[in-house]
């Protein structure tokens, strides 16, 4: 029934099965956004995601250019001022550009 329900190509194996009934629960709380997502991540440092977006926001508002090298720049102020260096890979690699 799942071939024909979800036009699918050829039928779901049992491992696949398995693997979205184990994530139902998951599935169900998906927003709209997550359905049209390729792949869905989280941003890895979620703070910094938030402070950037502020920025942006801000520059936006304020009729000001945004570049991809001034929000790197930013961002690595956000982290100095904050301490956000912690053990995630994210910060080794931002610090390197």
């Amino acid at each position: 029934w799942a071939k024909d329900e979800f036009k699918l190509d050829k039928l779901p194996g049992q491992q696949t099965i398995c693997d979205i009934l184990k994530k139902k629960e998951e599935y169900i709380a998906m927003t709209e956004h997550h359905y049209n997502a390729k792949k869905i991540r989280e941003p890895e440092p979620p703070e910094l995601e938030l402070l950037l977006a502020q920025y942006i926001t801000n520059m936006a508002n304020a009729n000001q250019p945004i570049s991809i090298s001034s929000i790197i720049h930013q961002a690595k102020i956000q982290c100095r001022r904050r301490q956000l260096r912690g053990t995630n890979p994210f910060y080794k690699f931002l610090f390197t550009l």
